[in-house]
């Protein structure tokens, strides 16, 4: 089972997921950019591979919704699937 992100690595991905450079991260905590550079490894250790994908694509939706949505369409309809409209 992966290992579980402390509260202060739950902080840091949240902040990461936002954008937010290592520099950004320490002002932010008011830590070190030494200690944010820690955390943010620290989290992708953990993360791995796919989660890191999930977490880039979190980003996208978040920065560029109607880009993602067409993109999460378009890759459905390739492989069959549907979206349920929106409500």
């Amino acid at each position: 089972t992966p290992e579980a992100l402390t509260p202060r690595e739950r902080e840091v991905l949240a902040l990461l997921a936002e954008g937010l450079s290592n520099k950004a991260i320490a002002d932010r905590l008011a830590i070190s950019e030494h200690t944010a550079k820690f955390h943010v490894n620290a989290v992708l250790a953990k993360l791995g591979e796919l989660q890191k994908r999930l977490g880039l694509t979190l980003i996208h939706v978040t920065h560029a919704p109607d880009e993602a949505r067409e993109l999460a369409t378009r890759t459905l309809r390739l492989r069959g699937g549907r979206i349920e409209p929106q409500r």
